[in-house]
C-alpha cells in the first residue's frame, strides 16, 4: 500500500465525518424538528478532523460488532441501542438526540445513513483482517494455507489502559461473507 493510499483506520475516519456532515444537512433541513442541536453535530465534526483514527475504529469495533448483524438486517434499534457508540464515551453525551433523529428520517434519508454505516462495518472488517496480520501457514507453497500471526488487536481506553480484542469474538469469514467483503490475503511464499 502506498503512502498516499489511506489505510482502514483513515478510511473509516474520513467516512465517519462525511456520516456527520450529511446528519447536519438533515437537522438543517429540519428547522422544527431539533432532534439535537447542528452546533453539537459541528462541534463532533470538529472532534473527528482531531481524533485519532485508531482509537475511532476500535472504539467502533470494540462496542458494536456484537451487532452488526443489525446493520445487515437494516434493524432500526441499532440506531437506538448502538449509534452512540461511533464515538468515543466522552463524546457521547453532546449527540444523544442522534438516534432520534435517524428514526425519524424519511425511508430515502435513512437508505443514505445505512449506507454510511454499512461502510464503516466493511471498513471495520478490513481493518480487523489487517491487525490479525494475514499470511500462510507453513508447508509448501501447493499446500499452504491461508492463516493469521495476530489473534488480537488493541483497543485504546479512555483511561490510557489497553483492551485486547480476541479475534474469535469476531467472526470474521462469515461477517465478510455477509457484507461482500474481500478480504486481501499476501500471496503464498
Amino acid at each position: 500500500m502506498s503512502s498516499a493510499t489511506p489505510d482502514a483506520a483513515q478510511r473509516y475516519k474520513m467516512t465517519l465525518s462525511e456520516m456527520v456532515a450529511l446528519l447536519q444537512d438533515l437537522v438543517r433541513v429540519r428547522p422544527g424538528q431539533n432532534y439535537i442541536k447542528v452546533e453539537y453535530l459541528a462541534a463532533v465534526h470538529i472532534y473527528m478532523g482531531t481524533a485519532n483514527p485508531y482509537t475511532l475504529i476500535s472504539t467502533f469495533i470494540h462496542n458494536t460488532f456484537p451487532y452488526w448483524n443489525q446493520v445487515l438486517d437494516k434493524d432500526e434499534s441499532f440506531f437506538v441501542d448502538n449509534l452512540l457508540k461511533l464515538i468515543p464515551n466522552e463524546h457521547q453525551q453532546i449527540v444523544q438526540g442522534i438516534p432520534a433523529l435517524i428514526v425519524s428520517l424519511q425511508p430515502d434519508e435513512k437508505v443514505r445513513v445505512w449506507m454510511f454505516v454499512t461502510a464503516l462495518v466493511k471498513i471495520s472488517l478490513s481493518y480487523v483482517h489487517e491487525q490479525r496480520v494475514p499470511t500462510w501457514s507453513n508447508g509448501s507453497k501447493r499446500y499452504a494455507t491461508p492463516a493469521y500471526t495476530g489473534r488480537s488487536f488493541d483497543v485504546p481506553q479512555a483511561d490510557g489502559s489497553v483492551d485486547q480484542v480476541m479475534e474469535r469474538k469476531i467472526p470474521l469469514a462469515q461477517l465478510a461473507h455477509s457484507f461482500e467483503v474481500a478480504l486481501v490475503w499476501p500471496a503464498p511464499n
